[in-house]
């Protein structure tokens, strides 16, 4: 099954597949994307770490968008997330990154040398990533 996912989750797949259950969930609680642990988006999160590690998934990336994280997200359901891809998304990533001026998805597809749309294994993509 191909898995649809926005561009700038590599950064987020990359940070998630080295930490720990409890390491994800206090980072999500102190930059106040849940309120507690048992918060629909740490499952999301853990969801992000399980297909990462199946080096055959395959995952069809896109710019801007919902996927499985943005629809488990508390401030997108509140509408403080911009999707838009003319405009930077003013909340942080929850694994570091930073792309200034442009929206997080095209920086992500143009820093890793990927292509819209296209469908990749998980083995490539964290080789294009470098995790």
């Amino acid at each position: 099954m191909i898995i649809d996912l926005r561009a700038h989750r590599l950064d987020s797949a990359k940070w998630v597949t080295k930490t720990t259950f409890s390491e994800v969930a206090n980072y999500l609680k102190w930059r106040k994307y849940i309120t507690t642990f048992r918060d629909p988006f740490i499952y999301a999160v853990l969801r992000l770490k399980r297909l990462f590690k199946n080096p055959d998934q395959q995952i069809r990336l896109h710019i801007g968008g919902l996927d499985f994280l943005c629809e488990a997200c508390h401030p997108i359901k509140k509408g403080n997330c911009s999707i838009s891809n003319s405009k930077p998304n003013p909340l942080p990533a929850f694994a570091p990154g930073t792309y200034v001026g442009e929206c997080k998805d095209s920086a992500a597809i143009k820093n890793y040398g990927l292509i819209e749309g296209e469908v990749y294994t998980v083995k490539e993509l964290r080789e294009k990533r470098g995790f």
